[in-house]
């Protein structure tokens, strides 16, 4: 498991900290933090096609 931490996004900054980008061998697989609140977190994850994105309950794992 890939787990990483984050600091939080800062408007002025010139680093977008809420975004992380992964490249694999199909391509770029970019994640974003959209917003927080209220202990619940809400990403955007943008993947190529053949990239396969599951939960983990849908997986069946």
């Amino acid at each position: 498991m890939l787990t990483l931490t984050r600091k939080p996004y800062i408007e002025d900054s010139s680093e977008d900290s809420s975004q992380i980008e992964l490249h694999t061998k199909d391509g770029l697989v970019v994640i974003e933090l959209l917003s927080s609140k209220n202990g619940q977190a809400k990403i955007g994850i943008d993947a190529p096609e053949s990239v396969l994105i599951l939960r983990s309950e849908l997986a069946g794992n």
